[in-house]
């Protein structure tokens, strides 16, 4: 029997880094989704959602790290659950959420969906409208209304409220009496959304569509297509790679929101790396370089890292093993050079600006 022990207050600092070993979260409970998808598939969808709860919500641990009262909805990458991302899921814990992992159609991703239609600067918008509401509007997917983020999300809401009706769950929905969950019908100015990859990318463009309270992004939603170009000098026309539609409306709905977006540079040296148009069009710019000493972490910048990833090519997506160190829980290295792998949230290279960005997006 799952017992949800809530008790909510206002953090007033960060948690200390250092201090993880004393106050570790705890692993609240997982359930899965009743989408009849899931009586015929074993597709990610299908895969149970994973709740952790900050030590000082279950242990009432005066000591421990006080409690954020948003909610954190964290949206796993391409083919992959929750449960791929525990590291991450636990570090937004310490930081002081209630941390749920949302499984969803997590297959295919954008750039796959979007493959065949390179020309069509709509394609990762609609890709990324349907995954987030259900309805038809990407020719390249088919995603039933079940398996898409914001029902899903509601549903699970809804469990937890069921389960504890006095915890405090209904501060983050409201009761429908239509049957497919609408944006409208949760609370997003208490929600910080988050996601590595696909779910980075759904987390970013759902924060230019409604107000969220704040951003962690981690990889994802660099959406681009082909364009064709006439230079009068040379009286050619070219395929140029641009930013995708969606990107050229700013950062909408969540303007003034706390924005963290972290990258992996992927040998690039700091001072060269440059911001892609499409995250500079949504209204980021070049931050700081973590695997430097003085780091400082601001609202609307992306962060970047060098760091060499364990070597986790026996799970395959893509095989990008820079990308995947960035949040997939076996490819997480302890430190910037070695890529010896992270066993617990606190002894992975990215622990401290992580735990600074989930805080910071809280406030």
């Amino acid at each position: 029997m799952i017992v949800w022990m809530l008790s909510l207050a206002l953090a007033q600092s960060a948690p200390d880094p250092t201090d993880y070993g004393l106050y570790p979260p705890v692993a609240a409970g997982s359930f899965t989704s009743n989408s009849p998808t899931c009586a015929s598939s074993t597709g990610p969808e299908c895969e149970p959602s994973r709740l952790y709860l900050p030590n000082r919500l279950v242990t009432k641990n005066a000591d421990a790290p006080e409690v954020l009262e948003p909610l954190l909805v964290f949206l796993p990458g391409s083919g992959m659950s929750p449960q791929d991302h525990d590291l991450v899921l636990k570090t937004a814990a310490y930081a002081g959420y209630r941390a749920l992992g949302l499984s969803y159609a997590s297959t295919p991703s954008a750039k796959t969906a979007c493959s065949t239609s390179l020309l069509d600067c709509t394609c990762a918008g609609d890709f990324r409208t349907e995954k987030l509401l259900g309805i038809d509007t990407s020719a390249d997917i088919d995603v039933a209304w079940q398996d898409a983020i914001v029902p899903r999300l509601w549903e699970a809401l809804d469990e937890l409220h069921s389960l504890d009706p006095t915890g405090g769950w209904d501060r983050y929905y409201t009761k429908r009496s239509h049957v497919r969950p609408l944006p409208e019908d949760i609370l997003w100015d208490q929600i910080v959304v988050s996601g590595f990859s696909q779910g980075g990318g759904h987390a970013l463009y759902l924060s230019t569509l409604v107000e969220v309270r704040g951003l962690v992004d981690f990889e994802g939603g660099n959406d681009t297509c082909l364009e064709w170009r006439f230079y009068p000098a040379t009286g050619s026309r070219q395929l140029v790679e641009v930013p995708a539609g969606w990107t050229e409306g700013g950062p909408g709905a969540s303007l003034g929101a706390p924005r963290f977006l972290s990258a992996h540079r992927r040998t690039e040296p700091h001072a060269s790396f440059v911001v892609p148009e499409g995250l500079v069009n949504l209204g980021f710019s070049k931050g700081d370089d973590v695997d430097s000493l003085g780091w400082t972490l601001l609202s609307d910048e992306v962060t970047t890292t060098d760091q060499v990833p364990r070597d986790c090519s026996g799970w395959v997506q893509g095989n990008d093993l820079d990308h995947l160190s960035m949040a997939r829980d076996t490819c997480m290295p302890t430190d910037a050079t070695s890529g010896d792998p992270s066993t617990s949230p606190d002894d992975a290279h990215l622990f401290a600006p992580y735990l600074d960005m989930f805080w910071q997006a809280g406030q």
